[in-house]
Order: C-alpha cells, then structure tokens, then sequence
C-alpha cells in the first residue's frame, strides 16, 4: 500500500478580479499521508483555504486552477470531468465547511440533506440510507431524532457535528476541514476537535486542518505546512515545528501565541500581508522578515528539504 493518499504538484490558483490577477496559491507542492493530520496555517489571505476548495474543485467563479497536479490516490483530480468530480466529493473526500449554518439548506431537516449524499453516491433504499444517517449523527455525538431538526433549531456545536456527519458519513479517504471551530467556545471546541482526531481512527482517514490558529495545529496534528502570501514556507511534523521553527514567519506564528502560565511577552508580526495583484520581488515575506538580506529581495528562494520529512522555503538555509 501506497503511503502518500494526496500529492500535490506545483499547483496554480489564481483568481482574475477588477484589479488584476491574484496569485492566491503560487507553486505549492505537498505531500500528506494517510492516517494523517495535517495542519495547513498562515494567516487570512495566505491561500490556505483556496488550497483544499482547489482540491475538491469547488472555487469561486472568478479562481481558476491555472497549472499543477492534484493526485488522491494515484487518480488525478484535475483530469476528471465534473461529473466524475462529483462521485469523489462526498464519497472519496468529504468537506467540513467553515461556517455550518450557510452551508446547510434551511429549508431542508438535516436528515433529508444527508440522506441525499447517501443517495448520491451509493445505490440503496432510502430507509437504508437513513438508518446510515441516523448512526453517523450517533458517531457524532448526536441523538438519531436531530434527523427531524432544521439547521436553525441546532446550536453552533451541533451544526457543526452535522456538517462532520455529512462528511464522514460515506467513510471517505480524506476529510478537508476549513476553520472546523470558527465562533465555538472552547469546550465546544475542543470537543469537536476530540471527535475529528477519533474520526481519523475510526474511519482510517487523513484530516487537512486549515486554521489560522498555529497552536491549535500544534496539539492536533501530526504535521504543520505553513502558508503565507500563496506559498508553502515550511512544512514538517509538529513538534519540530513548535520546538524549534525554521522559517522567520513561523516564528513569528508561533511568538505571537498567548501563554497565560508563562507570561511571555506577546511579539507581533510586524507589517500586512502583500497585496497578491502585485507581489513583492523575491520572497515574498521579506518586506516583514527581521531578518532579510539584499538576496531575498531580488530572488525567490527554492523549497529546501532539511531532512525526511522537513521543508523550508528560505535564503538561511540555501
């Protein structure tokens, strides 16, 4: 069996706007494993989640995927045609949306919106496809007569289960979950975070985590990729990362967490991020990086590869 489940190669993400072209994911290339979670941070606008909407081929009308490779399992995605695409969502990937109360349907009970994707992809009767309904709510941590419910008559946290349930009720290979704790409190969060993480065992699955939140990356995944400004600046398993960061905007990251038992003081990444119609010459951190060098300003530097599994895209390590 095949260790890597997803390979992305070189891939182009631009979106064409009034103003220009912006290059939302610039030449990003990873690899993540199966059984495997990995967490895809960076701050807003660093192209993290146009990465996994291009991986599900679900972007706006105005982003195009310009260049590149998606492969899911020796199948590349980028090949298929829409309808083909359509049997892989949901069965072979399944996508936990950022925010549950939009992505649902209103108008519909839950239970008839999940029976629907059951009904999509696999040939049963529909009391069979609502008894997998009510046990993947019961996986969630949710009583099978929430069926009946509206998304409006649900929590946040049980919204939020119910888009989990959606995704994982097909059993499929991947999970892509944008921002999955968005506007949860803590417990909740948590929470959520517990049954995704239990999720991967269960189901044999891998899990992209994409959060702005470094150092919840950190205590649920196994791997971090960091992004910024469309690109892949660092990648590597957590613990390496949090220990000892390589790259200047990972550090930055990673001071800029709160830590309320050590009272450090708090240091910003100082700047904004580039505009992405009109990118910075060379690597595009270094108008904020306190370390940049005449180098870094002229060339864009290459993905390094530290060891087995670490990657750093920086002039320090050429």
């Amino acid at each position: 069996m095949r260790k890597t489940l997803l390979a992305i190669e070189n891939l182009k993400v631009y979106y064409h706007t009034g103003r220009g072209v912006v290059r939302a994911v610039d030449d990003v290339s990873l690899a993540i494993n199966r059984r495997e979670i990995v967490g895809l941070v960076g701050e807003s606008g660093s192209g993290k989640s146009t990465l996994g909407y291009a991986i599900v081929r679900l972007l706006p009308p105005q982003g195009k995927i310009v260049s590149g490779k998606i492969v899911l399992d020796g199948k590349n995605l980028l090949k298929l045609s829409l309808s083909e695409m359509r049997k892989v969502r949901g069965k072979e990937i399944g996508m936990v949306f950022q925010d549950p109360l939009t992505s649902l349907d209103p108008l519909q009970k839950v239970g008839d919106q999940i029976v629907e994707t059951i009904l999509e992809h696999v040939n049963i009767s529909k009391k069979e496809a609502y008894d997998m309904a009510a046990k993947a709510l019961m996986e969630v941590g949710l009583p099978p007569d929430r069926l009946d419910s509206y998304p409006h008559q649900l929590s946040g946290g049980q919204r939020q289960r119910v888009m989990i349930a959606l995704a994982t009720v097909l059993k499929p290979k991947l999970i892509i979950a944008d921002e999955p704790t968005t506007a949860l409190d803590v417990i909740v969060q948590d929470r959520i975070m517990e049954l995704l993480a239990s999720l991967k065992e269960e189901l044999n699955t891998s899990i992209i985590l994409i959060t702005h939140d470094i150092s919840l990356a950190a205590e649920r995944a196994d791997k971090i990729a960091v992004m910024y400004a469309g690109h892949l600046y660092e990648y590597a398993p957590s613990d390496e990362i949090i220990s000892k960061p390589l790259h200047p905007y990972t550090q930055g990251l990673i001071q800029s967490i709160p830590d309320v038992f050590a009272r450090k003081e708090i240091k910003e990444i100082k700047g904004n991020p580039p505009d992405l119609v009109n990118p910075p010459s060379g690597c595009r951190f270094h108008p904020r990086c306190p370390y940049a060098i005449e180098k870094c300003m002229r060339k864009e530097p290459a993905m390094i590869r530290i060891n087995e599994n670490r990657y750093v895209k920086c002039w320090l390590y050429a």
